[in-house]
């Protein structure tokens, strides 16, 4: 029993006594069907035989002239266990047992048919009183043991009871078996899924493809394992480059201090350089912290959009203007085919437009030209970025969105930039339903387009 009770809480013990039981349920209804069956039939049956004889006996009596002289044995020969009393005025004339079971009657009787127990017998009973053509009173009883159904019905009654029983306990047996076999996998699943640790993702759950739903639900979790693998390393790849790229600025900052400790105290020269340095490197800092944090709230959701109605055109001449304030070494071109209004997130909007742009200042020669272009096309607002750059070479450009990567990792220093600014501009783009694809021939120079759905 200990199979059984001793993992009552496991899935297979649960499922086995479910359906042992609405099993047990359903043989149990039919041996009570069965069983109420036969005793009606048996019932049903005595009392058409008690009813026949009856009938017969009457049919006899009305063409008979004389009925003290008749013999009534016949009647009852065709039947097993059925006895007759025949009464002629309230005397008996023929009686085929030892006793009778009902009252005589003094006046005429209709025929009555019913069950009975006495003290030690089970009957059923057909009587009546009839008048005969000389005025005498006929009172018929047919009588119907059935202790022998009675016996027969108890004996199946026990019989079915045991076989329901070993039926049970056979069917409890089969469907544990059954279940653990057909849940086996489930035990596979827990011991593999206990092997796959932060150590060790690449492993997955291996099941026999058998196309039914266990199958699938470890399709569905090497999904998720997958899924996981790929945000755990980039989150590991994430964490590694922004403490690289924080690790330098402090590393330039504190040589800096140590310049100053050892020399810069006495030599003014030295000491303004060193504070300049300082507060470059903490402008670079402060630009990193704020794109980690920026692309923080994007993973988790974090941003709310703050939509309003504005003029795209207005907005994109508000970005050129305040670039060209600190950039006059680049010539800035903008058309626009009408004006064109959308509802967005102007802040952010603008964000994303500065960062494109600033990569195309910093990466296109001086004297170098920008183009940017707005229109309608097919329901969407359209923005074309092209410059005059050094372009990305084609191997690079599927990785540009990635965070910290950088096509030019000798300049990166150089140009400054912390490797997240197309990051953020694909995320700004994404949030609105837009899309941004990049274009570029290296030494040529770099597209960016832009495309947004306009608000129907």
């Amino acid at each position: 029993m200990k199979i059984f009770f001793g993992n009552y809480r496991k899935i297979s013990t649960k499922l086995t006594f479910l359906y042992g039981f609405l099993f047990f349920l359903t043989i149990v209804s039919v041996s009570i069907i069965t069983l109420v069956s036969i005793h009606f039939y048996m019932n049903q049956s005595a009392e058409d035989q008690v009813t026949s004889i009856y009938q017969s006996v009457i049919a006899e009596v009305n063409a008979s002239q004389d009925v003290t002289t008749y013999d009534f044995n016949e009647f009852i020969q065709v039947y097993d266990n059925v006895e007759l009393v025949v009464y002629l005025d309230q005397v008996v004339i023929f009686n085929s047992g030892e006793n009778s079971y009902l009252p005589v009657y003094s006046t005429a009787q209709p025929m009555i048919v019913n069950s009975s127990n006495t003290t030690e017998n089970s009957i059923v009973i057909a009587t009546s009183g009839i008048t005969l053509s000389n005025q005498s009173l006929l009172q018929v009883q047919v009588i119907k043991n059935m202790d022998n159904e009675q016996d027969y019905l108890k004996v199946l009654t026990f019989t079915t009871i045991a076989i329901d029983m070993v039926v049970f306990m056979i069917s409890i047996a089969v469907g544990y078996l059954i279940s653990r076999r057909a849940l086996s996998p489930i035990d596979s699943i827990i011991s593999q899924a206990k092997d796959i640790s932060v150590n060790d993702l690449s492993k997955r759950l291996e099941i026999k493809a058998t196309n039914d739903e266990l199958s699938r639900l470890a399709d569905t979790f090497n999904e998720m394992f997958s899924r996981i693998q790929y945000s755990y390393n980039k989150q590991s790849e994430f964490t590694l480059n922004a403490s690289h790229e924080l690790a330098t600025p402090l590393s330039i900052i504190k040589g800096y201090i140590d310049v100053i400790d050892r020399w810069g105290k006495e030599d003014k020269a030295v000491l303004e350089e060193a504070i300049t340095s300082i507060k470059k490197e903490l402008l670079n800092m402060t630009k990193l912290m704020d794109s980690l944090f920026v692309l923080s709230k994007s993973d988790n959701d974090i941003i709310k959009l703050d939509r309003s109605s504005f003029w795209f055109n207005e907005l994109i001449e508000e970005v050129i203007q305040g670039l060209k304030i600190v950039d006059q070494s680049h010539e800035i071109i903008f058309t626009s085919t009408e004006p064109l209004q959308y509802y967005g997130d102007q802040k952010l909007l603008k964000e994303m437009l500065r960062g494109i742009l600033d990569n195309s200042l910093k990466y296109t020669p001086e004297l170098g030209k920008i183009s940017i272009s707005l229109e309608k096309s097919d329901g969407q607002v359209e923005i074309m970025i092209q410059d005059s750059g050094i372009g990305i070479p084609k191997e690079d450009i599927p990785h540009i969105f990635d965070r910290f990567y950088r096509v030019d990792k000798s300049r990166s220093r150089e140009v400054g930039g912390t490797g997240l600014g197309l990051s953020i501009v694909k995320w700004i783009c994404e949030v609105h339903g837009g899309t941004v694809t990049i274009d570029s021939v290296y030494n040529e120079g770099t597209s960016v387009i832009l495309r947004f759905p306009l608000e129907k």
